[in-house]
């Protein structure tokens, strides 16, 4: 017996029609590609897959026949697409080479907000209605950390949280910072610093009491007052960091100390129950 030819239809278009006469289903040629579309009993698009520009995609249509709903798979990775009554962008959800990131958009279709992955690195950025990052969230290696933006795109307070430290800073019009409060394994410390980022003035708190210092442009030459459990002190630098002068208080009464260049003290006035003393050291002490 011999085998049945096998029929091959060609044609531009297949139209499927229900039992009304609507047409419900649609088999062609769409834009650059093959398509199917399917159609509601209304005969208004619902539903299309289509190859286009050799990217398989997927789309869905409201009642009214807008586009609501994009799937589409490019060479650089694959996308969905939100889209609201008025066709704007909505939503973003994007797999590319650097990772899987997730736009949202306002109702103009701005860019407001992003969520994505790189390098194994969430980070989560929030955009004004100008297009500029405002505030950012990431999770580093190190640990989180949540940064603020202002309208002209200059870091002005941040927010981290380390494995050694806790940390929360402050910075200028320029983006420098000016103010940083921390929390090391050594205490709470408070750091200021000039326009230029130099820091100028640090309090910390140590087991052994508080401290305040003082520092110069170049940060060496300054000021360091202290609270010991032996007593209060004050220590006054040379503009290589090296202590000079130092005034104290301890269990025996006050005492003043001058010190030469390699940190040797040269100079001393004590005042001790015994009553008072001066002595003056060589260069070997």
């Amino acid at each position: 017996m011999a085998k049945p030819q096998k029929r091959i239809v060609e044609a531009e278009e297949f139209v499927l029609k229900d039992s009304g006469g609507k047409s419900r289903a649609v088999l062609g040629i769409v834009a650059d590609g093959p398509g199917l579309m399917l159609l509601d009993s209304n005969e208004k698009p619902r539903a299309m897959l289509a190859v286009i520009a050799d990217e398989p995609q997927m789309t869905l249509y409201d009642p009214n026949g807008e586009q609501r709903v994009n799937l589409t798979v490019a060479a650089n990775g694959a996308g969905l697409a939100l889209l609201d009554r008025n066709g704007e962008p909505r939503a973003l959800l994007t797999e590319g080479p650097e990772g899987p990131q997730l736009a949202l958009c306002d109702d103009s279709g701005r860019l407001r907000a992003t969520l994505d992955v790189v390098a194994d690195e969430p980070s989560l950025l929030l955009r004004d209605a100008d297009g500029h990052v405002r505030a950012g969230l990431v999770f580093e290696k190190t640990g989180p950390r949540l940064t603020l933006f202002d309208a002209k795109g200059s870091a002005r307070a941040g927010l981290g949280l380390f494995p050694d430290a806790t940390g929360l800073t402050f910075g200028d019009e320029k983006g420098e910072q000016r103010v940083g409060l921390s929390i090391t394994p050594d205490g709470p410390m408070l750091l200021l610093s000039d326009s230029t980022g130099h820091p100028r003035a640090c309090l910390t708190l140590t087991a052994d009491g508080p401290r305040l210092s003082f520092a110069d442009a170049g940060g060496t030459q300054g000021i360091r007052l202290f609270m010991r459990s032996a007593g209060p002190g004050v220590l006054l630098s040379d503009n290589k960091g090296k202590g000079r002068a130092g005034l104290s208080v301890t269990p025996d009464g006050p005492r003043f100390d001058l010190y030469d260049a390699d940190g040797g003290a040269r100079f001393t006035v004590a005042l001790t129950p015994e009553g008072a003393g001066l002595a003056i050291f060589d260069a070997k002490g």
